[in-house]
């Protein structure tokens, strides 16, 4: 490394007035949804408005403290250098993002602020937290448990009392008979994505700012709400990977790996008093609503085999280059769907094959960027959001929820021993 130039982490600039930005970037991440900035009367997702009202609080603030961080480290361009050299995937992602960017204002001549939030804003944030310190790092931690777990006892009450803290809107239509919470997150489905999130990373060990009865606290707590949200697919996903790192753990236990003594004893007291809790909520009657979903899906599996019908009704070449909007539109109401239940095939259909095979290898890139920058560990929520993206909107609608998933994984599962910018590779 002769003659190379070093940055040693953490560069971010300390003090409490960058700390209160970072901790707004959090709060309104994490607090303020599509439906709340809507009943403020923000025309965040329907047609009109200005450029400010159509892009989330949090990317504002997220791109403002990126600024003001490179700006402040005193090595922007040696800043830019660490990121052309390690974050390769990321760059890769944003060039993808620049062609859809292109395909979307060109070609299909529709509004493109829905990929600020939804693939920039994640972006940001992996090159803004990379940089954070250890009391940062566990500032925002704390963060992150205070507002899951306001969360998720508001997504508990709502259930409980029938009162809902914003409406839920689909489309236009107000759902005055759906019983799922909306919480802090809006649609019931980002609650239900997100608080799965914050359960693997809490399983996997990323709760390291609070104490093991906090930790275990949060986790049940958390784990009672899913049900509130009535996410089917993210709470049968993450009982299968919480399973699996549950089995992994004791198979290295049986395979002689060192444990604590008081953490054994721990989680000896704490299984039994968090499947109490949880029986007993199931006694109480908490859990019938959400176990009916299971039962009747209202036809839920149904518009998913009828999605795929769509592709035999679109011209090949349209299908490669991207079908029109109206076109896809008409399909959709001959068809009955109201929605597009899968990531995957919304892209394709909105985008066409040959821009979204190109896209998802950009997605790809950046979750392995993501996973490279924090801990192996993070493959865990990842693998999550790829297969719980297979049977929901997710990403192809415009939406923060990944943005809050790279939060967490970031801050939680984010490297603690500090890194460095270089400009040797």
């Amino acid at each position: 490394m002769t003659g190379a130039r070093e940055m040693h982490f953490p560069w971010l600039p300390g003090g409490a007035v960058f700390g209160l930005l970072l901790v707004a970037v959090a709060v309104s991440l994490f607090a303020v949804s599509h439906l709340l900035l809507g009943m403020a009367g923000f025309r965040y997702e329907v047609p009109g408005g200005s450029i400010v009202e159509k892009i989330h609080p949090a990317t504002w603030l997220a791109m403002l403290a990126l600024a003001v961080a490179v700006l402040r480290s005193g090595h922007p361009l040696l800043w830019l250098d660490h990121l052309v050299r390690r974050h390769k995937g990321l760059l890769f992602f944003a060039f993808t993002n620049a062609v859809l960017l292109w395909h979307l204002v060109m070609n299909q001549k529709m509004p493109f602020s829905g990929l600020v939030d939804t693939f920039f804003l994640p972006m940001a944030l992996l090159l803004l937290l990379e940089g954070i310190s250890g009391r940062q790092r566990d500032m925002l931690e704390r963060t992150i448990h205070v507002l899951m777990a306001a969360n998720a006892l508001l997504g508990i009450y709502e259930v409980a009392t029938g009162w809902h803290f914003t409406p839920l809107i689909i489309g236009e239509l107000v759902q005055t008979d759906d019983w799922r919470a909306t919480a802090l997150m809006g649609h019931p489905l980002n609650n239900a994505a997100v608080t799965a999130h914050y359960l693997l990373a809490v399983a996997l060990g990323g709760a390291r700012a609070v104490s093991r009865p906090v930790r275990v606290a949060l986790f049940v707590l958390n784990l009672a709400a899913l049900s509130a949200f009535g996410g089917r697919v993210a709470f049968v996903l993450v009982m299968l990977l919480l399973s699996g790192i549950a089995a992994w753990r004791f198979l290295g236990v049986l395979a002689g790996r060192r444990f604590s003594p008081g953490t054994a004893v721990f989680v000896s007291l704490a299984v039994p008093v968090g499947l109490a809790v949880l029986l007993a909520l199931y006694d109480a009657g908490a859990f019938d609503r959400f176990l009916s979903r299971f039962v009747s899906d209202n036809g839920s599996a149904e518009a998913r085999l009828i999605m795929l019908e769509l592709f035999r009704s679109i011209p090949e070449r349209e299908l490669v280059f991207g079908p029109s909007a109206a076109q896809v539109a008409q399909l959709m109401r001959m068809e009955g769907l109201v929605g597009l239940e899968s990531f995957w095939v919304a892209f394709v259909l909105s985008y066409g094959l040959a821009v979204s095979v190109l896209f998802f290898a950009g997605l790809f890139a950046f979750l392995w960027d993501l996973v490279k920058t924090t801990s192996p560990r993070a493959a865990v929520p990842v693998l999550f959001f790829l297969l719980e993206a297979t049977t929901s909107v997710s990403v192809s609608a415009k939406t923060t929820t990944f943005a809050m998933m790279v939060f967490i994984v970031m801050v939680m599962l984010g490297r603690r021993d500090g890194g460095t910018f270089s400009s040797a590779p």
